[in-house]
């Protein structure tokens, strides 16, 4: 298996290419890679991801099936903490009574 895991000049966007080997013998391992199971991986890589702009799905379980994929994903923004505001107005906490007298 190839992999390669390339950031576009922004850092905005992350694009992954993975090429598989295909299966000769029997005993060779049948391998599935899906955009969930790509999301993942970059995750475990520490980026932060947003949401996939293209998706794909490569095996290797016949020799007719797609063997090589790409996967783009744009990173999140990282937003500045923002100071949260004091709240001056304060509710008080007493309970009208709904007694009549």
């Amino acid at each position: 298996m190839k992999k390669s895991i390339t950031l576009n000049e922004d850092k905005t966007e992350v694009t992954v290419n993975l090429s598989l080997t295909r299966r000769i013998l029997a005993r060779d391992p049948r391998m599935t890679f899906t955009t969930n199971m790509v999301k993942t991986m970059l995750e475990n890589n520490n980026l932060k991801l947003d949401k996939c702009l293209v998706h794909d799905i490569i095996d290797n379980h016949k020799d007719n099936s797609k063997h090589d994929g790409e996967w783009i994903f744009s990173l999140a923004k990282e937003l500045q903490a923002v100071k949260p505001l004091e709240n001056n107005n304060k509710k008080s906490t007493k309970r009208k009574s709904n007694k009549k007298q």
